[in-house]
């Protein structure tokens, strides 16, 4: 319905997924100005992969992920032990593997958010954050880093997210510093005035994050720099 207000989840679908079939992209669209369903375009290039990706694939697994070694077993006294049998068990790797966070503690029961923080920090080893303009300051001033804030659904306070991944070895990532899909209904339309609450923003967050978060994702759609008339 023309003029909705769209809730989180749907804002967070709309963000569009690079490098997809330009065929892919126009089959999705049912109507005239209708929008993309995202996750079909998303999902379509799994079931029916473009020509050599699979092949890629597997060379880059090769190229990147597999390599040669030698392993020199001795006892305490520093000889060659021989006919000993080993093991191994990876137990993390460098490749990033993650999830959005958006749902630490934020189910019900204590029993669910358990569940959750468990398999999340069983599988990943990366986690995004939601650092979105329009809930981590949704209105003037009112910053919700910390815990005890004003809650928002699928949105923990930045400070509660960003510890747990530490305290748990995994990587948080932050997402986004700017993105229209996510500005507070506050901020002034005016590019140039725009640009001061920005240049703020970018500031705290990286006094309050810059050691902690590594990756932080900066910008999509450079909304602020159109002209207005």
């Amino acid at each position: 319905m023309a003029g909705k207000k769209k809730t989180q989840a749907e804002k967070e679908n709309m963000v569009p997924v690079l490098g997809m079939q330009e065929s892919t992209k126009t089959a999705a669209k049912s109507a005239k100005n209708t929008e993309p369903d995202y996750a079909k375009l998303l999902m379509e290039d799994f079931v029916h992969p473009r020509g050599g990706v699979n092949e890629r694939i597997d060379m880059d697994i090769k190229r990147h992920r597999m390599g040669w070694g030698r392993i020199v077993l001795s006892d305490k006294d520093g000889k060659p032990v021989s006919g000993a049998k080993i093991r191994f068990k990876q137990k993390t790797h460098e490749f990033m593997f993650g999830c959005n966070l958006f749902k630490l503690q934020d189910f019900e029961t204590k029993k669910e958010n358990a569940a959750y923080e468990k398999y999340f920090k069983k599988v990943f080893n990366n986690a995004t954050v939601a650092f979105y303009w329009d809930t981590l300051e949704p209105t003037p001033g009112e910053f919700r880093y910390a815990k005890g804030c004003r809650y928002i659904s699928r949105r923990p306070p930045t400070d509660v997210a960003v510890d747990w991944c530490l305290e748990n070895g995994i990587r948080p990532k932050g997402h986004w510093m700017f993105c229209d899909n996510f500005v507070p209904s506050w901020l002034p339309k005016s590019p140039k005035e725009m640009m001061v609450f920005l240049e703020k923003r970018i500031a705290q967050l990286a006094e309050r994050y810059g050691d902690k978060v590594t990756i932080l994702i900066k910008f999509i759609k450079m909304a602020f720099m159109k002209t207005t008339t």
